[in-house]
């Protein structure tokens, strides 16, 4: 979806008071405890995907189609199948946030031409073509780009649009109605979909006087901040599992007690009540809980979100003409020191600091911060989950929502699901590394649009992809 938002509106685009309304009026669906609460549903969702992929697996493949790629060696009976993780991890994490956000199952994972789904990858596919990157204002204003550019790639842009608002709306007005029964009978109004029903209460209760467009906005930034971001950070952690069999190994021993119920367990009636989920609770315990107890998942979880945040950088607006302290004079790229530094004869700051003018932008480096070596080390360029069990001090001191890293970024522009982009991350890695191996990695980079996304080195033009082997444990 908009990661902005309808015109702007969305909470990652807002500032301010409207940005403080909006976080206060979401932030009870990230605590704690709703959080705990959601967890049965990441597992029912993980288990499907597991399931989805075994049965895919289960059938001799000889023929690609999405998700699935399919290539013949030389002497080589059988062709050999790779399951493109970009699509499947997509799907998974956009039917939780759909469930958890809206009450909208998508069922993506089992229906491969979800119309929803498909229209926010498309749209994106479109955009990942570099010949022209006014194009990608398209995702922003589709009818001024529609007006400039008026070719086949602005054509598909704007239906997926279209589509993608078409069936926001649909959601909205459906769950809208739903509410709207429930009170009518007097019941009491559901809170298992939390991020929807708080919009429509604020709304109702006046605490803050919310348009439709405005929900419709709120809608558009929590599905892609929802699904996209936790879907590349979890992709990018099975890629460095292929490059790293003695780490995959060693996390499939740490998940060895409990991996007969993550290879195994099938949820029952998980289709016939509304509150299915939280049904499951009983069935598995507190196994979240058990999860964060693992030391080594921790650790690896923590080490992917420095080596691969899923938003490389992001932008602040400097309020007012100020001064940021800096460690040391800054340089340009020739080795002179920056005009816009200032002494600390000048500021008191000790080690003086880079000026600052109001409405100037502040460009922050999220990948580039995560691999300092002056920050975490020599072998900062390196993956190793242990780094974390002995951080140089310099790391230690790093301002950070979690783990001393900015990949949540920082401040009163945070990202205000954290909590919940680590519990659905260490859920799906966990039942997917007990359920199957993972081979069979190809060269990777990042295409940094809005985020990380993966594509085969040389093979830009194939699309975004995450092939890898699986074999089912």
């Amino acid at each position: 979806m908009l990661p902005t938002g309808a015109d702007n509106q969305g909470i990652f685009t807002t500032e301010g008071e409207e940005h403080r309304k909006l976080r206060r009026i979401i932030s009870p669906a990230f605590s704690y405890q709703s959080v705990k609460n959601l967890a049965p549903l990441f597992l029912h969702k993980s288990f499907k995907l597991r399931d989805k992929l075994r049965s895919v697996l289960a059938v001799p493949q000889d023929v690609p189609r999405p998700g699935i790629e399919v290539e013949q060696f030389p002497g080589e009976p059988r062709p050999r199948v790779r399951m493109d993780l970009y699509n499947w991890i997509g799907r998974a994490t956009f039917d939780i946030i759909g469930v958890a956000g809206f009450g909208y199952e998508f069922n993506s994972i089992e229906e491969e031409t979800n119309t929803f789904y498909n229209a926010y990858r498309c749209m994106f596919d479109a955009l990942r073509q570099r010949d022209n990157m006014l194009h990608n204002l398209g995702i922003f204003f589709p009818q001024w780009v529609a007006s400039c550019l008026p070719d086949a790639r602005t054509k598909e842009i704007k239906r997926c649009r279209n589509t993608i608002e078409a069936e926001a709306k649909t959601l909205f007005a459906k769950r809208c109605e739903e509410i709207a029964a429930e009170k009518a009978a007097s019941a009491t109004v559901s809170k298992e979909f939390v991020l929807l029903n708080l919009l429509l209460r604020s709304k109702e209760a006046n605490d803050a006087n919310l348009t439709e467009s405005e929900m419709l906005a709120q809608i558009d930034s929590i599905m892609f901040a929802g699904h996209d971001t936790a879907s590349m950070a979890i992709q990018w952690a099975f890629w460095e599992l292929t490059r790293y069999p003695p780490v995959q190994a060693r996390l499939r021993a740490e998940l060895a007690p409990i991996a007969a119920i993550l290879r195994d367990f099938v949820p029952t009636s998980a289709s016939e009540t509304s509150n299915r989920y939280a049904d499951l609770t009983g069935e598995l315990g507190d196994l979240t809980a058990r999860l964060d107890a693992l030391p080594y998942l921790e650790k690896f979880v923590r080490e992917v979100l420095r080596f691969h945040p899923s938003v490389h950088s992001t932008l602040r607006v400097a309020m007012k003409d100020d001064v940021i302290p800096v460690s040391e004079p800054v340089r340009n790229e020739n080795g002179e020191t920056s005009k816009a530094w200032v002494g600390s004869h000048k500021t008191g700051l000790s080690g003086g600091g880079i000026r600052i003018r109001k409405g100037e932008f502040v460009h922050i480096p999220i990948e580039g911060m995560n691999l300092l070596k002056s920050v975490w080390g020599e072998d900062a360029h390196e993956f190793n989950p242990d780094r974390w069990d002995n951080l140089p001090a310099t790391a230690k001191s790093n301002p950070g929502l979690y783990a001393n890293l900015t990949s949540f970024s920082i401040g009163p522009s945070s990202c205000p699901a954290s909590r919940w982009a680590l519990v659905e991350m260490k859920v799906i890695l966990a039942v997917m590394i007990a359920s199957f191996e993972f081979t069979g990695a190809s060269p990777m980079s990042p295409n940094n649009f809005l985020v990380c996304r993966p594509y085969v080195e040389d093979k830009f033009e194939k699309g975004y992809r995450m092939p890898l082997i699986l074999t089912p444990l």
